[in-house]
């Protein structure tokens, strides 16, 4: 049985002009964390009292990002790194996030183009591409391009924006290009390292339903199979996904409505025999990014709708 606790979250948004016109801003270097995040009373970002089999590690407590909603780990420039990226209302902004220590390496905005909004959910790394999942069913892919001709390195848009699916009609996967929180309301990105022809590249988490749903190859762009999913959670929690950088293992994550647990999905190769283990609660205020890293740590982000974010960083035993 899983207990759910029920709050009451306002998530303000805000708009803009288009992203991607502003150069990443390079960040110096900040001074080392606290040894554990504080755990004083009235402290958004406390540490639970017990983090079950993953107990925090040290690791910066605040992210200077508003409404941190999706993260993926990644090699940046020849050195591993946390990419956080905010939802609606803030243009694509991200923070290249250091996992050692949490400081941030970088600040800037991923270009959207156009025809879909910038309600980033969903967030994941495959080969030299990340790729972004909005709320209503869009995908996007960026490539970071070295720095040239006096220009810093940047992320520049190489597919997208594009439907995961069929637009519209009963039972849709996908809602309008500008809608939000609409359809299935995806929250969750995870795609899978060496995934073999044939097989499912990885999976777009619903959170209305709760379901895994495979993403399968077609061509320069990754689709929906909905004849092939993994149900994972109860509807209106699950926040996040991720597989370890090696492929064998996949996360869920949930929000506060489920208690902020993770969970560590069992036998996903196998739909009918899959199970979800929980490894605890992982998190405070409004957890919804979530990233494994290559030495197994897990990271979380939270969204609460304003700035700064949440974050923290465990490690299971």
């Amino acid at each position: 049985m899983r207990a759910v606790l029920v709050v009451a979250i306002v998530v303000a948004g805000g708009c803009g002009k288009a992203a991607g016109d502003r150069a990443p801003e390079p960040v110096p270097a900040a001074p080392a964390p606290p040894a554990v995040p504080p755990a004083a009373a009235g402290d958004p970002w406390a540490a639970p009292a017990a983090a079950s089999k993953c107990p925090a590690q040290p690791f910066a407590d605040e992210l200077d990002l508003p409404e941190a909603s999706a993260a993926t780990w990644l090699v940046v420039d020849g050195k591993p790194a946390l990419m956080v990226v905010a939802d609606s209302g803030n243009r694509g902004a991200y923070r290249l996030v250091d996992p050692g220590d949490g400081s941030v390496r970088e600040r800037g905005e991923l270009p959207l183009g156009e025809g879909a909004g910038d309600d980033l959910e969903g967030l994941s790394i495959e080969g030299d591409r990340v790729w972004g999942l909005t709320s209503n069913g869009w995908l996007r892919a960026w490539k970071r391009e070295p720095a040239s001709a006096g220009k810093p390195a940047r992320f520049a848009l190489v597919v997208g924006p594009y439907p995961l699916g069929p637009v519209g009609g009963k039972d849709s996967l996908v809602c309008a290009p500008k809608g939000f929180n609409c359809g299935k309301n995806f929250e969750a990105l995870c795609l899978r390292p060496g995934a073999a022809a044939g097989d499912c590249v990885g999976y777009a988490g619903a959170k209305a339903d709760g379901r895994l749903y495979c993403m399968a190859r077609d061509g320069d762009r990754l689709v929906a199979d909905r004849a092939r999913t993994l149900e994972v959670t109860p509807p209106l929690v699950l926040s996040s996904c991720d597989f370890s950088p090696d492929g064998r293992d996949l996360w869920v994550g949930t929000n506060m409505l489920g208690a902020a647990r993770v969970y560590h999905v069992l036998d996903w190769q196998t739909p009918d025999k899959a199970r979800a283990e929980s490894v605890g609660s992982l998190g405070t205020g409004f957890p919804e990014g979530m990233a494994i890293g290559d030495d197994g740590a897990i990271y979380r982000f939270s969204d609460t709708g304003s700035a700064p974010s949440g974050q923290w960083k465990f490690r299971c035993k």
